[in-house]
Order: structure tokens, then C-alpha cells, then sequence
């Protein structure tokens, strides 16, 4: 007869259903017949042992049942896809909270038909000790998706460059009960690699913009930084002309000249000192530098006195020595010229007083000198005054004198102290007066004393006091023997009478070392021995220290005595002040000043 042979079915799911097959056997005849089955593709059928029966029946109705077994072997595999493989520190997503993390959302689905049991590792390649928070196994039937969160956390750096840290993710698959590995499923990709970027705290371009700003200002630091150029320290500093010029000299016998920078104008207390040249070296000068003077009537010439008594004229324009004035003698202390600058006066240690022909050729002696009984000079300055001309001089034992020097006579100014002490002080050799400073109009004379005492007078009382016939006499002939005063008289008016003002600098009575006084009389400025440098507003009116104005403390150089300092008004509401001070420097003070003070409105002479 005939017979059917079921071939492969075109329909899956047909095939997994009750199939029917009809078959013609002979008698005694023997066929093999093949049953074909297909699990469906979607959705996988789950892998395990399943059973099957198969009936056989005749057309009498006769049938018997076999059992049989089908396994379903474990296949398909689970995906794993990272949406956002790179992120950065801070994520702008997670708000102020998230400053120091980053979160990786990881997806995975299992196409499998066997239940995964996923284990989540990571590690970081690079070693920037970050931190990766754990996250708990999860397990996935088949067709089931999950998406996981990796938290990293990195804390940001201040400064520097955007780190790269990678992050190594290799999950691995397990059976959820035998917790083996699954090795007939795997994960497609195995693994993945995550990039983090950690931004620093200050950004970049901050960061170059920082530094670049930093290099200029290192650059113009550099470019207007206070040289130091003396090795030795500073004795003598003046502000010349108008404000634009310091001269500076020193024990190691050169003198440089600087240039005031306004390049700093905002600063009040910046340094403003621009190296520009020197102006005598130590070969052309052979002696340390004490004093240092402008002509009155040349604002190109100074007087420079040196260490062993020679007096040099010295043009700063062309930088070179004009004539010299004295020869060797003893140690210049002072110097200070006639407002027609025809002479020029010179203090001494030796207590000489000495004036010279400026208009001198070569001259190797003085015309007039003042004996002080071996009182070292200290200081002196001209009192000019209703066409008199007096030179005022400070020195040991407290000594203020006035020289006439037109009618050869000299006057001793009784010289005290207003404060009352526990105990009267016995004036010696250790009480000197140690600087004298004239206002340009000649109404006020200042007196500073290493007691710490500041005393102002009146330099119009002091004219008129002396009375004289105001006409020097006739100059003696170059070499001749100069006209010597050796004696001194008590000043006919009472110190009462010509004392304006008196205060202490200081409470414990450190010495005052340097003091100045601007031309216009309206600020004096002093350095104390403990580096304390101040402003004292006076009143124009009065002549006397302003009360209603506290003074200005400028600065405080710890550990320094200033030996020299100078001071100019610039306009109505700024003074510069320039002092010598510690590591052979000089320094320059722009120091503002009260407007409302009586002295704001003062036109500069």
C-alpha cells in the first residue's frame, strides 16, 4: 500500500501543537517515522526537561501510549548597553548634591531562556582613587529588562587640568540558586569601559586667565620691583625738583638717582622707586656719603658731603662732577645753601660751621667758620626772612644756635622742655638736638631732639629777635684767612616768646633720628628711632600742631632705625615721603592727607 512521511513543518508553532499523522503499514512490515519539533523562536521557550506521550491507534480502535523526554538546552544571550558612557564631575543633572559624583545608567536585557542571576564589577583602570559605590545582584527571567545605576564618586580638585579616570565594567552571569557560572549564555558586550571626566573646582580658562594675569603682574612687579642697588646702608636721601627725582647715598661711597612711578598712583603705600642710573661710584668719590643738598637756584646741581670732610658739586643732568668745594677737613654732618645759592654751609663733627664761595673756582679754604666749643653739628638749615638770612644749627647738648653770619655774630636759643619730669633731666653730651627744618617762607623752624621731643618756632620772631643790619659783608678773596666767630650770646628774647608748639613723638621716649618738614609748613614728617615713620598735619595759621587732626602713622619698620627722610607735597590731598630703611633700600610713601584740614587748600610754593 501507500504510506505518508511527515516532513519538517513550514510553522513553528504548528509544529509544537497535537500533531495527527496517518500511516499505512503493511502486515508484518516495519517503518520508521520521524516526529519533528520545533520550540517557538519569541518568546523563547524557558530551558528544562519536558515530557511528551505518543498514541498509536488502528481502525479498530485498538491504540497504546509511549513517553518520551525533550530537553531544552540553555540559549540566547543578555545585552548590556550603557546610554551615557561619559560623564563628568560635576554633573550638572544632579544639582548641588551631585558635586562630587557621577551616575552611569546600565541597561541590561535577557534574551536568553534561562534566568541570569547578574553580578555587577567594576575597577577603575588609571588608579585616581575614585569611588564606586557596590550594587546588589539582580536577577533576569528570560525577556526581562533591567537598567542598573554605578555610582562613582571623585572628589574635584582646586586647581589643574580635567582628569580622566576609566572605569572597567565586566558584569557576570550565575544560576540564581546554584550560583555557578552560566557558560552556554553570555554577555554581548562582555564588558564596557565608562569615561569619567573630573573638572577642577576653579575652571581652566580661569585657571589661564589667573596665570596670565599673575605673569603680568609678576612682569610689572619686576619691572617697577624696589632695586637694590646700595650695599651699604642709606645716609642720605632727597626728593629734588618736582617730585620726580630721589637721590640716595651711602656708606659704600656711591650716590644713584631714581624716578618717582606714578604707575602705582592707587596704591597709597606703594613702593614707587624706579632705578634709573647712577650718578657717583665709589672710585669717583673715595669716601662714604652723609649729606646730600639741592641748589636752591639749580635744581641740576647738589652739594654731596662726604665722610672725610670733602664737599663736591655734582651736575645730575649730565651725571658727572662739577668743581669741588672743600678739601679734606672733618666729617660733613650738614649742608645747606643760601637761597641765592652764592654760598654754601657746611656743619662739621668737629663743631665748625663753615661757609664756603659756591661761585669758587678751586677753593681749599673757607670764608667764615663758627666755632661751637667742639658740639658736634648734628643739623643746619637757612632761616631766610625779610631779606635777613640766619643759619640755624642743631647739635649736642641740646644746642640751638642762630649764626648772623652778615654781622659775624651767633646766638644761643635757650633750649627746654615743656613736659615736667619726675626727675629734671641733667643736659649732657648724651641730649643733642638732631635735625633743624625751615619752612620756604621762613615763618616756622622745627627742632626734633633724641628725647623724642618735636619743638616748633617762630622763625619771624627769631629775625626780628636778632635784629643785624641783613647785608653780609664782603666776600675775602679765595685762599685768604677766613673770619672766625668763636664766641655765642644768649638770644635777647625769651624762649617764651619765639616757641610756638612742643609735643613728645612718642610715649616712652624714643629718640626722633630724622625729621622734615614740607616747604609750604603745612606737614612734618618723623622717624623714630623703633622704625615708626608719622605725619603731623600743622595749621598754617597758628604754626602749631593741628589737634584736630590725629596723626598718620605711615609705616612701622620693624627692627630699622631710618637715618634721612624727606618729604614733598604733590597737590592738595597727597605728600610723598622718602626715608632710607632696611636692606640698603630706600622707599617712597605716597601718603594721602586730610582735604578738610586747613592745609588742604595751601597752594604749593
Amino acid at each position: 500500500g501507500e504510506w505518508f512521511t511527515p516532513s519538517e513543518p513550514d510553522d513553528p508553532v504548528e509544529a509544537a501543537s497535537p500533531t495527527l499523522l496517518h500511516q499505512t503499514l503493511p502486515g508484518g512490515d516495519t517503518r520508521r517515522l520521524a516526529f519533528y519539533c520545533v520550540p517557538p523562536s519569541q518568546p523563547l521557550i524557558a530551558s528544562g526537561v519536558y515530557e511528551f506521550d505518543i498514541e498509536i491507534s488502528d481502525r479498530s480502535g485498538n491504540y497504546s501510549t509511549t513517553h518520551g523526554q525533550i530537553e531544552v538546552l540553555p540559549a540566547g544571550w543578555v545585552t548590556f548597553e550603557c546610554a551615557s558612557r561619559r560623564q563628568t564631575i560635576p554633573a550638572e543633572d544632579l544639582g548641588r548634591d551631585g558635586g562630587d559624583r557621577a551616575i552611569f545608567p546600565l541597561n541590561f536585557e535577557n534574551c536568553s531562556n534561562l534566568t541570569q542571576q547578574l553580578h555587577l564589577q567594576a575597577a577603575e583602570v588609571n588608579q585616581h582613587r575614585c569611588t564606586i559605590r557596590p550594587v546588589a545582584p539582580v536577577d533576569l527571567s528570560p525577556g526581562d529588562a533591567q537598567s542598573l545605576n554605578l555610582e562613582v564618586r571623585r572628589r574635584q580638585p582646586w586647581l589643574g587640568w580635567e582628569r580622566r579616570l576609566l572605569i572597567e565594567v565586566a558584569p557576570t552571569l550565575t544560576y540564581p540558586d546554584a550560583g555557578i557560572a552560566t557558560d552556554p549564555i553570555h554577555l554581548k558586550p562582555s564588558s564596557q569601559t565608562l569615561d569619567l571626566r573630573v573638572r577642577p573646582l576653579i575652571p581652566l580658562w580661569l585657571q589661564l586667565g589667573g596665570g596670565l594675569l599673575a605673569l603680568l603682574l609678576l612682569a610689572w612687579w619686576w619691572w617697577l620691583r624696589p632695586v637694590t642697588r646700595h650695599t651699604a646702608p642709606i645716609t642720605a636721601v632727597q626728593i629734588l625738583g618736582k617730585e620726580s627725582t630721589v637721590l640716595t647715598g651711602s656708606r659704600d661711597q656711591t650716590v644713584y638717582r631714581w624716578d618717582v612711578s606714578d604707575a602705582l598712583a592707587w596704591f597709597p603705600h606703594a613702593p614707587r622707586l624706579r632705578d634709573r642710573t647712577r650718578l657717583a661710584a665709589a672710585d669717583e668719590l673715595g669716601r662714604a656719603v652723609r649729606v646730600i643738598r639741592q641748589s636752591p637756584r639749580d635744581e641740576v646741581q647738589v652739594a654731596i658731603g662726604l665722610e672725610n670732610g670733602a664737599i663736591e658739586l655734582w651736575d645730575i643732568a649730565r651725571e658727572e662732577r662739577v668743581r669741588p668745594i672743600a678739601d679734606r677737613t672733618d666729617r660733613v654732618f650738614a649742608l645747606a645753601f643760601t637761597a641765592d645759592a652764592q654760598s654754601l654751609f657746611s656743619g662739621h663733627g668737629s663743631g665748625i660751621v663753615r661757609r664756603w664761595d659756591v661761585q669758587a673756582s678751586n677753593q681749599a679754604t673757607p670764608e667764615q667758620m663758627l666755632f661751637l666749643n667742639d658740639t658736634a653739628i648734628a643739623d643746619l638749615e637757612m632761616l631766610d626772612y625779610d631779606n635777613r638770612s640766619l643759619v640755624a644749627i642743631a647739635g649736642q647738648f641740646n644746642r640751638l644756635v642762630l649764626w648772623d653770619w652778615a654781622d659775624e655774630t651767633a646766638y644761643t636759643v635757650n633750649y627746654g622742655w615743656d613736659r615736667a619730669f619726675p626727675v629734671a633731666p641733667v643736659i649732657g653730651p648724651y641730649h643733642s638736638l638732631t635735625e633743624v627744618e625751615v619752612s620756604r617762607d621762613g615763618r616756622l623752624l622745627a627742632t626734633a631732639d633724641n628725647r623724642g621731643f618735636v619743638t616748633l618756632w617762630d622763625g619771624q620772631d627769631f629775625v626780628e629777635c636778632t635784629g643785624g643790619s641783613g647785608t653780609p659783608s664782603s666776600l675775602a678773596p679765595s685762599g685768604a684767612t677766613p673770619r672766625i666767630t668763636t664766641e655765642t650770646i644768649p638770644l635777647p628774647c625769651p624762649t617764651s616768646a619765639v616757641r610756638l608748639d612742643q609735643w613728645q613723638v612718642t610715649d616712652n621716649g624714643v629718640a626722633v633720628r630724622a625729621m622734615a618738614l614740607s616747604e609750604d609748613g603745612c606737614y612734618l614728617t618723623t622717624a623714630t628711632d623703633d622704625g615708626a615713620i608719622a605725619l603731623w598735619t600743622l595749621d598754617p595759621q597758628q604754626r602749631i600742631r593741628n589737634p584736630q587732626v590725629e596723626p598718620i602713622v605711615v609705616d612701622t619698620l620693624a627692627g630699622y632705625s631710618p637715618y634721612e627722610i624727606d618729604i614733598k607735597q604733590r597737590d592738595p590731598g597727597h605728600v610723598l615721603i622718602a626715608v632710607d630703611g632696611p636692606d640698603h633700600r630706600a622707599r617712597l610713601y605716597q601718603q594721602a592727607v586730610d582735604r578738610s584740614s586747613a592745609c588742604s587748600g595751601t597752594a604749593i610754593p
